[in-house]
Protein backbone atom coordinates (compact mmCIF):
# COMPACT_ATOMS: atom_id res chain seq x y z
CA UNK A 1 0.00 0.00 0.00
CA UNK A 2 1.32 3.46 -0.89
CA UNK A 3 1.98 5.37 2.33
CA UNK A 4 -0.11 8.41 3.16
CA UNK A 5 2.98 10.65 3.10
CA UNK A 6 3.92 9.45 -0.39
CA UNK A 7 0.36 10.02 -1.56
CA UNK A 8 0.40 13.55 -0.15
CA UNK A 9 3.72 14.33 -1.87
CA UNK A 10 2.46 13.07 -5.24
CA UNK A 11 -0.82 14.91 -4.85
CA UNK A 12 0.88 18.25 -4.14
CA UNK A 13 4.04 18.15 -6.26
CA UNK A 14 2.54 16.46 -9.32
CA UNK A 15 -1.17 17.06 -8.85
CA UNK A 16 -1.01 20.83 -8.55
CA UNK A 17 0.72 21.57 -11.90
CA UNK A 18 -1.49 19.01 -13.64
CA UNK A 19 -4.56 20.73 -12.20
CA UNK A 20 -3.35 24.05 -13.63
CA UNK A 21 -3.03 22.41 -17.04
CA UNK A 22 -6.48 20.81 -16.67
CA UNK A 23 -7.97 24.20 -15.81
CA UNK A 24 -6.72 25.58 -19.13
CA UNK A 25 -8.17 22.63 -21.05
CA UNK A 26 -11.46 23.03 -19.18
CA UNK A 27 -11.58 26.67 -20.23
CA UNK A 28 -11.51 25.60 -23.89
CA UNK A 29 -14.12 22.90 -23.23
CA UNK A 30 -16.50 25.28 -21.47
CA UNK A 31 -18.79 24.47 -18.58
CA UNK A 32 -21.35 21.68 -18.80
CA UNK A 33 -25.00 22.41 -18.01
CA UNK A 34 -27.08 20.53 -15.47
CA UNK A 35 -29.14 17.74 -17.08
CA UNK A 36 -32.83 17.90 -16.23
CA UNK A 37 -33.12 14.22 -15.38
CA UNK A 38 -29.67 12.64 -14.89
CA UNK A 39 -29.53 8.98 -15.87
CA UNK A 40 -26.01 8.24 -14.61
CA UNK A 41 -24.37 9.71 -11.51
CA UNK A 42 -20.88 9.02 -10.11
CA UNK A 43 -19.81 9.72 -6.53
CA UNK A 44 -16.05 9.80 -5.87
CA UNK A 45 -14.86 9.32 -2.27
CA UNK A 46 -11.50 7.59 -1.89
CA UNK A 47 -10.11 8.06 1.60
CA UNK A 48 -11.67 7.18 4.92
CA UNK A 49 -14.40 4.76 5.87
CA UNK A 50 -15.70 7.34 8.31
CA UNK A 51 -16.05 10.11 5.75
CA UNK A 52 -17.78 7.74 3.33
CA UNK A 53 -20.35 7.07 6.05
CA UNK A 54 -20.60 10.82 6.73
CA UNK A 55 -21.34 11.36 3.03
CA UNK A 56 -24.02 8.65 2.95
CA UNK A 57 -26.98 11.06 3.30
CA UNK A 58 -26.08 12.37 -0.16
CA UNK A 59 -26.27 8.84 -1.61
CA UNK A 60 -29.70 8.26 -0.10
CA UNK A 61 -31.09 11.63 -1.19
CA UNK A 62 -29.88 11.16 -4.76
CA UNK A 63 -31.59 7.78 -4.91
CA UNK A 64 -34.86 9.21 -3.60
CA UNK A 65 -34.79 12.13 -6.05
CA UNK A 66 -33.73 10.01 -9.03
CA UNK A 67 -35.03 6.47 -8.42
CA UNK A 68 -34.36 5.40 -12.02
CA UNK A 69 -30.82 6.74 -12.23
CA UNK A 70 -27.72 4.53 -12.17
CA UNK A 71 -25.63 5.65 -9.19
CA UNK A 72 -21.98 4.56 -9.26
CA UNK A 73 -19.43 4.86 -6.47
CA UNK A 74 -15.65 5.10 -6.92
CA UNK A 75 -13.44 4.44 -3.89
CA UNK A 76 -10.22 2.75 -2.75
CA UNK A 77 -9.91 -1.03 -2.63
CA UNK A 78 -9.60 -1.20 1.22
CA UNK A 79 -13.15 0.19 1.45
CA UNK A 80 -14.51 -2.84 -0.41
CA UNK A 81 -18.05 -3.76 0.54
CA UNK A 82 -18.96 -0.68 2.55
CA UNK A 83 -22.15 0.25 0.67
CA UNK A 84 -22.24 -2.47 -1.98
CA UNK A 85 -25.72 -4.00 -2.40
CA UNK A 86 -27.30 -0.98 -0.71
CA UNK A 87 -30.50 0.53 -2.05
CA UNK A 88 -28.72 3.65 -3.28
CA UNK A 89 -25.54 2.36 -4.97
CA UNK A 90 -25.88 0.35 -8.19
CA UNK A 91 -22.22 -0.16 -9.09
CA UNK A 92 -18.99 0.23 -7.11
CA UNK A 93 -15.57 0.61 -8.73
CA UNK A 94 -12.30 0.32 -6.78
CA UNK A 95 -8.97 2.04 -7.31
CA UNK A 96 -5.97 -0.19 -6.63
CA UNK A 97 -3.57 1.76 -4.41
CA UNK A 98 -1.23 -1.04 -3.37
CA UNK A 99 1.78 0.25 -5.35
CA UNK A 100 2.71 2.97 -7.83
CA UNK A 101 2.57 0.47 -10.69
CA UNK A 102 -0.84 -0.84 -9.59
CA UNK A 103 -2.07 2.74 -9.19
CA UNK A 104 -0.96 3.69 -12.72
CA UNK A 105 -2.67 0.63 -14.24
CA UNK A 106 -5.83 1.22 -12.22
CA UNK A 107 -5.84 4.90 -13.14
CA UNK A 108 -5.82 4.09 -16.85
CA UNK A 109 -8.69 1.62 -16.42
CA UNK A 110 -10.77 4.12 -14.46
CA UNK A 111 -10.24 6.88 -17.03
CA UNK A 112 -11.47 4.46 -19.70
CA UNK A 113 -14.43 3.62 -17.45
CA UNK A 114 -15.29 7.33 -17.06
CA UNK A 115 -15.15 7.90 -20.81
CA UNK A 116 -17.22 4.80 -21.50
CA UNK A 117 -19.97 5.45 -18.97
CA UNK A 118 -20.40 9.15 -19.88
CA UNK A 119 -21.86 10.17 -16.52
CA UNK A 120 -24.29 13.06 -16.45
CA UNK A 121 -22.96 14.26 -13.06
CA UNK A 122 -19.79 13.47 -11.11
CA UNK A 123 -19.56 14.46 -7.43
CA UNK A 124 -16.02 14.62 -6.06
CA UNK A 125 -16.20 14.41 -2.25
CA UNK A 126 -12.45 14.51 -1.68
CA UNK A 127 -12.06 18.00 -0.26
CA UNK A 128 -8.32 18.48 -0.74
CA UNK A 129 -7.34 15.83 -3.29
CA UNK A 130 -6.03 17.03 -6.62
CA UNK A 131 -5.81 13.44 -7.85
CA UNK A 132 -9.60 12.94 -7.77
CA UNK A 133 -10.16 16.39 -9.27
CA UNK A 134 -8.00 15.34 -12.22
CA UNK A 135 -9.95 12.12 -12.58
CA UNK A 136 -13.24 14.01 -12.83
CA UNK A 137 -11.70 16.43 -15.35
CA UNK A 138 -10.74 13.51 -17.60
CA UNK A 139 -14.40 12.57 -17.97
CA UNK A 140 -14.72 15.59 -20.36
CA UNK A 141 -18.45 15.19 -21.02
CA UNK A 142 -19.72 15.13 -17.41
CA UNK A 143 -20.94 17.97 -15.22
CA UNK A 144 -18.45 17.97 -12.33
CA UNK A 145 -19.15 19.10 -8.78
CA UNK A 146 -16.42 19.52 -6.16
CA UNK A 147 -14.60 21.60 -3.55
CA UNK A 148 -11.74 24.06 -4.02
CA UNK A 149 -10.21 25.04 -0.66
CA UNK A 150 -7.97 28.11 -0.86
CA UNK A 151 -4.50 27.18 -2.06
CA UNK A 152 -5.47 23.76 -3.41
CA UNK A 153 -5.01 24.86 -7.02
CA UNK A 154 -7.74 22.55 -8.31
CA UNK A 155 -10.28 24.99 -9.68
CA UNK A 156 -11.37 22.66 -12.47
CA UNK A 157 -14.97 21.84 -11.55
CA UNK A 158 -18.07 23.03 -13.34
CA UNK A 159 -19.74 23.75 -10.00
CA UNK A 160 -17.70 24.62 -6.91
CA UNK A 161 -19.19 24.04 -3.45
CA UNK A 162 -18.36 26.38 -0.54
CA UNK A 163 -16.14 24.75 2.08
CA UNK A 164 -15.62 25.73 5.72
CA UNK A 165 -13.95 23.85 8.57
CA UNK A 166 -16.46 25.49 10.94
CA UNK A 167 -19.32 23.50 9.38
CA UNK A 168 -19.95 19.79 9.91
CA UNK A 169 -18.65 17.73 7.01
CA UNK A 170 -22.00 16.02 6.38
CA UNK A 171 -23.58 19.44 5.85
CA UNK A 172 -20.67 20.32 3.55
CA UNK A 173 -21.44 17.24 1.46
CA UNK A 174 -25.16 18.05 1.41
CA UNK A 175 -24.35 21.51 0.08
CA UNK A 176 -23.58 19.82 -3.23
CA UNK A 177 -27.27 18.94 -3.53
CA UNK A 178 -28.29 22.48 -2.61
CA UNK A 179 -25.99 23.84 -5.31
CA UNK A 180 -27.81 21.76 -7.93
CA UNK A 181 -31.19 22.66 -6.41
CA UNK A 182 -31.84 19.02 -5.58
CA UNK A 183 -34.15 18.17 -2.69
CA UNK A 184 -32.80 17.04 0.68
CA UNK A 185 -35.24 14.59 2.25
CA UNK A 186 -33.10 13.04 4.96
CA UNK A 187 -29.90 14.17 6.70
CA UNK A 188 -29.32 10.98 8.70
CA UNK A 189 -26.31 8.70 8.25
CA UNK A 190 -27.23 5.54 6.38
CA UNK A 191 -26.62 2.16 8.04
CA UNK A 192 -24.50 -0.35 6.17
CA UNK A 193 -26.46 -3.10 4.38
CA UNK A 194 -25.66 -5.93 6.78
CA UNK A 195 -26.53 -9.42 5.51
CA UNK A 196 -27.83 -12.42 7.39
CA UNK A 197 -24.43 -14.04 6.85
CA UNK A 198 -22.70 -11.02 8.45
CA UNK A 199 -24.97 -11.22 11.49
CA UNK A 200 -24.53 -14.98 11.74
CA UNK A 201 -20.73 -14.73 11.85
CA UNK A 202 -20.91 -12.06 14.56
CA UNK A 203 -23.35 -14.18 16.58
CA UNK A 204 -21.06 -17.19 16.36
CA UNK A 205 -18.07 -15.24 17.68
CA UNK A 206 -20.08 -13.66 20.50
CA UNK A 207 -21.58 -17.00 21.50
CA UNK A 208 -18.13 -18.58 21.52
CA UNK A 209 -17.01 -15.86 23.94
CA UNK A 210 -20.23 -16.12 26.00
CA UNK A 211 -20.82 -12.44 25.28
CA UNK A 212 -24.42 -11.17 25.42
CA UNK A 213 -24.21 -7.45 26.16
CA UNK A 214 -21.05 -5.45 25.59
CA UNK A 215 -19.31 -2.12 25.26
CA UNK A 216 -17.09 -1.76 22.18
CA UNK A 217 -13.74 0.05 22.38
CA UNK A 218 -11.84 1.30 19.35
CA UNK A 219 -8.30 2.26 20.42
CA UNK A 220 -7.12 2.64 16.81
CA UNK A 221 -7.08 5.17 14.01
CA UNK A 222 -5.78 5.36 10.46
CA UNK A 223 -2.25 6.41 9.56
CA UNK A 224 -3.60 9.73 8.26
CA UNK A 225 -3.02 11.37 11.66
CA UNK A 226 -1.61 9.09 14.35
CA UNK A 227 -1.82 11.92 16.91
CA UNK A 228 -5.55 11.14 17.21
CA UNK A 229 -4.79 8.15 19.46
CA UNK A 230 -5.93 8.18 23.10
CA UNK A 231 -3.29 6.32 25.18
CA UNK A 232 -3.70 2.55 25.37
CA UNK A 233 -3.39 2.70 29.15
CA UNK A 234 -6.44 4.96 29.25
CA UNK A 235 -8.55 2.53 27.24
CA UNK A 236 -7.44 -0.26 29.56
CA UNK A 237 -8.28 1.76 32.68
CA UNK A 238 -11.70 2.63 31.27
CA UNK A 239 -12.38 -1.04 30.48
CA UNK A 240 -11.48 -2.11 34.03
CA UNK A 241 -13.81 0.51 35.53
CA UNK A 242 -16.69 -0.52 33.32
CA UNK A 243 -16.20 -4.22 34.02
CA UNK A 244 -16.07 -3.59 37.76
CA UNK A 245 -19.18 -1.42 37.86
CA UNK A 246 -21.20 -3.04 35.06
CA UNK A 247 -20.33 -6.75 35.43
CA UNK A 248 -23.11 -7.81 33.04
CA UNK A 249 -21.32 -5.96 30.20
CA UNK A 250 -18.44 -7.56 28.33
CA UNK A 251 -15.73 -5.49 26.61
CA UNK A 252 -15.04 -6.04 22.89
CA UNK A 253 -11.99 -4.34 21.40
CA UNK A 254 -12.48 -3.70 17.68
CA UNK A 255 -10.14 -2.90 14.79
CA UNK A 256 -8.90 -4.04 11.42
CA UNK A 257 -6.11 -6.44 10.57
CA UNK A 258 -3.53 -3.67 10.86
CA UNK A 259 -4.79 -2.91 14.39
CA UNK A 260 -4.32 -6.38 15.87
CA UNK A 261 -1.09 -5.62 17.70
CA UNK A 262 -2.39 -2.41 19.26
CA UNK A 263 -5.71 -4.02 20.23
CA UNK A 264 -3.90 -7.01 21.73
CA UNK A 265 -1.83 -4.64 23.84
CA UNK A 266 -5.00 -3.06 25.25
CA UNK A 267 -6.32 -6.51 26.04
CA UNK A 268 -3.07 -7.33 27.85
CA UNK A 269 -3.15 -4.10 29.86
CA UNK A 270 -6.71 -4.78 31.05
CA UNK A 271 -5.57 -7.94 32.79
CA UNK A 272 -7.18 -11.35 33.30
CA UNK A 273 -10.91 -11.26 32.50
CA UNK A 274 -12.80 -13.85 30.49
CA UNK A 275 -15.36 -11.23 29.41
CA UNK A 276 -12.83 -9.03 27.62
CA UNK A 277 -11.58 -9.97 24.15
CA UNK A 278 -10.15 -8.44 21.00
CA UNK A 279 -12.05 -8.82 17.73
CA UNK A 280 -9.45 -6.85 15.75
CA UNK A 281 -8.90 -8.41 12.34
CA UNK A 282 -11.72 -10.92 12.74
CA UNK A 283 -14.40 -9.05 10.81
CA UNK A 284 -14.92 -7.28 7.48
CA UNK A 285 -16.28 -3.72 7.37
CA UNK A 286 -19.88 -4.91 7.14
CA UNK A 287 -19.38 -7.59 9.80
CA UNK A 288 -17.95 -4.89 12.05
CA UNK A 289 -21.10 -2.86 11.41
CA UNK A 290 -23.18 -5.91 12.38
CA UNK A 291 -21.11 -6.24 15.57
CA UNK A 292 -21.50 -2.56 16.46
CA UNK A 293 -25.26 -2.73 15.90
CA UNK A 294 -25.38 -5.04 18.94
CA UNK A 295 -23.20 -2.91 21.23
CA UNK A 296 -24.59 -0.98 24.19
CA UNK A 297 -21.98 1.73 23.60
CA UNK A 298 -18.91 2.47 21.50
CA UNK A 299 -15.98 4.51 22.85
CA UNK A 300 -13.67 5.43 20.00
CA UNK A 301 -10.84 7.59 18.82
CA UNK A 302 -11.69 9.98 16.00
CA UNK A 303 -11.74 7.36 13.22
CA UNK A 304 -13.97 5.37 10.88
CA UNK A 305 -15.55 2.98 13.42
CA UNK A 306 -16.87 5.97 15.38
CA UNK A 307 -19.07 6.92 12.43
CA UNK A 308 -19.91 3.29 11.66
CA UNK A 309 -21.33 3.04 15.18
CA UNK A 310 -23.35 6.23 14.78
CA UNK A 311 -24.71 5.00 11.43
CA UNK A 312 -25.75 1.71 13.05
CA UNK A 313 -27.74 3.78 15.58
CA UNK A 314 -25.87 2.95 18.78
CA UNK A 315 -24.64 5.59 21.25
CA UNK A 316 -21.03 6.58 20.69
CA UNK A 317 -18.45 8.59 22.63
CA UNK A 318 -15.83 10.13 20.33
CA UNK A 319 -12.43 11.31 21.61
CA UNK A 320 -11.11 14.32 19.71
CA UNK A 321 -7.85 16.27 19.83
CA UNK A 322 -6.12 17.23 16.56
CA UNK A 323 -9.51 17.37 14.79
CA UNK A 324 -12.54 19.37 15.86
CA UNK A 325 -15.86 17.63 16.55
CA UNK A 326 -17.57 20.69 15.07
CA UNK A 327 -16.36 19.39 11.70
CA UNK A 328 -16.23 15.61 12.19
CA UNK A 329 -18.04 14.83 15.44
CA UNK A 330 -20.92 12.37 15.82
CA UNK A 331 -24.26 14.15 15.52
CA UNK A 332 -27.39 13.36 17.52
CA UNK A 333 -28.60 13.48 21.11
CA UNK A 334 -27.39 9.98 21.97
CA UNK A 335 -23.79 10.75 20.95
CA UNK A 336 -21.01 12.59 22.79
CA UNK A 337 -17.76 14.16 21.62
CA UNK A 338 -15.05 14.86 24.21
CA UNK A 339 -11.99 17.08 23.93
CA UNK A 340 -9.34 18.24 26.40
CA UNK A 341 -9.84 21.84 25.31
CA UNK A 342 -6.14 22.46 24.71
CA UNK A 343 -5.31 25.84 23.21
CA UNK A 344 -3.39 24.20 20.33
CA UNK A 345 -6.39 22.04 19.33
CA UNK A 346 -7.61 21.57 16.64
CA UNK A 347 -4.55 21.57 14.42
CA UNK A 348 -5.63 19.45 11.43
CA UNK A 349 -6.54 21.50 8.39
CA UNK A 350 -7.21 20.66 4.77
CA UNK A 351 -5.38 23.91 3.98
CA UNK A 352 -2.19 22.22 5.24
CA UNK A 353 -2.93 18.90 3.50
CA UNK A 354 -3.95 17.55 6.93
CA UNK A 355 -0.30 17.35 7.97
CA UNK A 356 0.15 17.65 11.74
CA UNK A 357 3.38 19.08 13.16
CA UNK A 358 2.73 18.41 16.85
CA UNK A 359 5.40 19.68 19.24
CA UNK A 360 3.44 19.02 22.42
CA UNK A 361 3.39 15.21 22.36
CA UNK A 362 -0.35 15.06 21.55
CA UNK A 363 -1.42 16.50 24.92
CA UNK A 364 -4.82 17.20 23.36
CA UNK A 365 -5.47 13.43 23.51
CA UNK A 366 -3.44 12.52 26.60
CA UNK A 367 -5.27 15.13 28.68
CA UNK A 368 -8.72 13.66 28.06
CA UNK A 369 -9.22 12.24 31.55
CA UNK A 370 -10.26 8.60 32.01
CA UNK A 371 -12.64 9.63 34.80
CA UNK A 372 -14.42 12.04 32.47
CA UNK A 373 -14.84 9.42 29.76
CA UNK A 374 -16.07 6.94 32.39
CA UNK A 375 -18.70 9.38 33.65
CA UNK A 376 -19.97 9.97 30.12
CA UNK A 377 -20.11 6.21 29.55
CA UNK A 378 -22.12 5.72 32.76
CA UNK A 379 -24.59 8.44 31.76
CA UNK A 380 -24.97 6.97 28.30
CA UNK A 381 -25.46 3.40 29.52
CA UNK A 382 -28.00 4.48 32.15
CA UNK A 383 -29.88 6.61 29.63
CA UNK A 384 -30.08 3.71 27.19
CA UNK A 385 -31.20 1.27 29.92
CA UNK A 386 -33.88 3.69 31.10
CA UNK A 387 -35.19 4.09 27.55
CA UNK A 388 -35.59 0.31 27.27
CA UNK A 389 -37.28 -0.16 30.67
CA UNK A 390 -38.15 3.18 32.32
CA UNK A 391 -40.00 1.52 35.21
CA UNK A 392 -37.05 -0.59 36.31
CA UNK A 393 -34.22 0.63 38.55
CA UNK A 394 -31.88 -2.07 37.10
CA UNK A 395 -28.61 -0.50 35.94
CA UNK A 396 -29.59 2.82 37.46
CA UNK A 397 -27.83 1.58 40.60
CA UNK A 398 -24.40 2.28 39.13
CA UNK A 399 -21.70 3.77 41.37
CA UNK A 400 -21.77 7.46 42.21
CA UNK A 401 -20.11 9.69 39.68
CA UNK A 402 -17.50 12.14 40.90
CA UNK A 403 -17.96 15.55 39.38
CA UNK A 404 -15.11 17.62 38.05
CA UNK A 405 -14.11 20.52 40.24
Amino acid sequence: MISINTARWIDRKIGMPLCRLAAVLRWFRGKRSLPQNPGKILIVKMWGIGTIVLASPVFANLRRQFPEAEIHFLTLHPNRGIYEDSDFIDHTVYLNFTSLLALAASFVKIVAYLRRERFDIIFDFEIGSRFTALLTALSFSSLTVGYVPAGSGKNIFDITIPYSEAVHITQIYLRSLDALQFDIFDRRLQPLPVSAQDRRKVSEVLQEKNCREFVALNPNTSELVSERLWPLENFAALARRLRADFPHLSIVIIGGKADRERSARVRELIGPDSQVFSAAGKFSIRETAALLARAALLVSNDSGPLHLGAAMNIPVIGLFGPETPLHYGPQGEKHTALTAGEICSPCISVYKDKIVDCRKDAVCMKNIDVERVYREAVKTLNRAAHAVNPASPHRETSPKVRHES
